[in-house]
């Protein structure tokens, strides 16, 4: 056990096996869990929603008495020094290229130049919407409309041949940009070998 912990216990006239946790967000289940436990897990002080009804948002958590430390931004943890090895924290250094989901999006549309991988046969299509005026952003919005054609002509094969009439110049041109992108599409996309 670290001295910060063992002083931490005694100043605050905890028994010396008392766990000591800490939340940095809106966890309260998880907070609940813990306390609810009875396996010794006490609270430490400095809590973030005892501290945030305190007036202090700013306030940074820097001590180290604690044995878990759960937060919701990474940073929070790294900036505590020296853990020792029964400290537990939910974040590493490092990771964001993996934990983040415009990290993932990345790393996963990188693997086309290290890897002859088709990611859309097994990765979700995602777009980093970060930089508004970025070839992602276009991605996306030409995407995003492509959808909202296919809805269109999805709701028009449910219409009347009269409300078609209304809205057949729609449809036709609806049924054109389809057509446009099938044809940029390469005939693989079309196969069963996905099934």
């Amino acid at each position: 056990m670290n001295s910060a912990i063992s002083e931490y216990l005694k100043e605050h006239s905890l028994p010396k096996d008392a766990k000591i946790f800490v939340i940095l967000g809106h966890y309260d289940d998880l907070r609940l869990d813990l306390l609810a436990r009875g396996e010794g897990w006490v609270e430490h002080e400095f809590s973030s929603n005892k501290h945030e009804k305190g007036g202090d948002k700013q306030a940074k958590f820097k001590s180290n008495a604690f044995h878990l430390l759960y937060s919701t931004k990474g940073k929070d943890c790294f900036r505590i020094p020296n853990l020792s090895l029964s400290q537990h924290l939910n974040h590493f250094e490092g990771t964001k290229g993996l934990t983040t989901k415009v990290g993932l999006t990345h790393n996963m549309k990188n693997l086309v130049w290290k890897h002859s991988l088709d990611i859309d046969q097994f990765f979700p299509q995602s777009y980093d919407l970060s930089d508004i005026k970025g070839d992602e952003m276009k991605d996306f919005m030409e995407e995003f409309r492509y959808c909202q054609t296919i809805a269109f002509l999805k709701t028009a094969v449910e219409l009347t041949k009269k409300q078609i009439g209304q809205v057949l110049d729609k449809v036709m041109i609806a049924l054109s940009i389809c057509e446009r992108r099938i044809s940029l599409n390469t005939p693989e996309i079309f196969t069963n070998s996905w099934l």
